[in-house]
C-alpha cells in the first residue's frame, strides 16, 4: 500500500517538482545512512569563505593540488551549493511536514504556470535569495526555508483559497505560511530562523515577480535561453517586436478617421449600417 502511494505521488507530480523531490530523497538518504555528513549541506558565510580559499595558506595548498584533485574539490563545492536547499534536516515531524508542504504547493504552483521555464526561473530566484540570506543570517538546513518560500508564493497567488489542516481547522490560505512558525513558537518558545527567512525571501520574490511588473518594467522576466531550452515559443525570443495592447488604439482610430474622411469626401452622408 505504501509503495502504491509513493508511486502515485511520483507519477502525479509535475516534472520540475518531481525532479526536486528526487534530489531531496537522495540527499536525505545519504545523510540518514551516514554516507555524507549533514554539515556538508549546511551553509554559512564562514564555511563559504573557507571553501573558497580566501586566505593565502589555503590558496597555496590548492595550487599544489593536481588538476583532477582541483576538479574534485571544485565539483564538491558546486554540488554543496546546489544541493543545500534540498536538505530538510532530520526526518522528525517538522521535517516531514516541510517536505509534504513543498511537494503539495510546489506541484500546484508549477501547474499554475503556462510554461515550465517560468517555474524553473522562479525556483532559481528562490535559490539565489535563500543563498544570499544565508550569508547574513545564521541558518540550519535550508530545506525548510525553501519550502516556506514556495508555500508563501502560492498562498499570495491564491489568498482566498480555503486550507484545511488536521481535519478540522479551516482558514484562508494567506495565513498558512505563519502556521508552522506559530506552532514552533508555542512548542519551543522561540522563532525559527529558517521559516522566518523563507517568508521574507518569498515576499521579496512575489513582490518583484508579480506585483512590481504591474506598475513598472518586468526586470525578472524569464530569460529567453530557458524558453529555448524547453522548446517554448515566445515573441521575445523569436526577435519579434512586442507591441503593447494600448499601441493598437491610435492605429485603429487613425485608420477609421482616414476611412471616414474618404467616405465624407465621396458622399455627404456616411452610412455605418450594413
Amino acid at each position: 500500500m505504501e509503495k502504491n502511494i509513493l508511486f502515485h505521488l511520483y507519477n502525479t507530480a509535475p516534472p520540475v517538482t518531481r525532479f526536486v523531490c528526487i534530489l531531496v530523497g537522495i540527499v536525505t538518504f545519504t545523510v540518514s545512512v551516514n554516507l555524507v555528513n549533514k554539515n556538508y549541506f549546511i551553509l554559512s558565510r564562514y564555511q563559504v569563505l573557507y571553501d573558497l580559499l580566501i586566505n593565502n595558506k589555503n590558496r597555496s595548498v590548492f595550487n599544489q593540488l593536481s588538476v583532477i584533485e582541483r576538479f574534485k574539490k571544485l565539483s564538491t563545492l558546486i554540488l554543496r551549493f546546489c544541493l543545500a536547499p534540498c536538505y530538510f534536516g532530520r526526518l522528525n515531524f517538522e521535517g516531514i511536514l516541510h517536505i509534504t508542504f513543498f511537494y503539495r504547493y510546489s506541484s500546484m504552483l508549477e501547474t499554475s504556470y503556462v510554461y515550465i521555464s517560468d517555474y524553473v526561473f522562479v525556483l532559481f530566484l528562490c535559490y539565489v535569495t535563500l543563498i544570499i540570506g544565508a550569508m547574513f543570517v545564521r541558518l540550519g538546513p535550508l530545506g525548510p526555508s525553501f519550502s516556506c518560500i514556495i508555500t508563501y508564493i502560492w498562498t499570495r497567488k491564491n489568498p482566498r483559497a480555503i486550507i484545511q489542516t488536521f481535519g478540522f481547522l479551516t482558514f484562508p490560505a494567506f495565513y498558512l505560511p505563519f502556521i508552522i512558525p506559530v506552532f514552533t513558537l508555542l512548542s519551543d518558545g522561540t522563532i525559527n530562523n529558517e521559516e522566518s527567512m523563507g517568508i521574507v525571501c518569498g515576499h521579496i520574490i512575489f513582490f518583484f515577480k508579480d506585483v512590481f511588473p504591474k506598475y513598472s518594467a518586468d526586470f525578472l522576466r524569464t530569460p529567453c535561453f530557458l524558453h529555448r531550452l524547453f522548446k517554448e515559443e515566445q515573441d521575445c525570443c523569436t526577435g519579434k517586436k512586442l507591441v503593447s495592447r494600448f499601441q493598437y488604439i491610435p492605429r485603429f482610430i487613425s485608420s477609421n478617421s482616414n476611412s471616414t474622411r474618404n467616405n465624407t469626401s465621396d458622399s455627404p452622408v456616411s452610412d455605418f449600417s450594413e
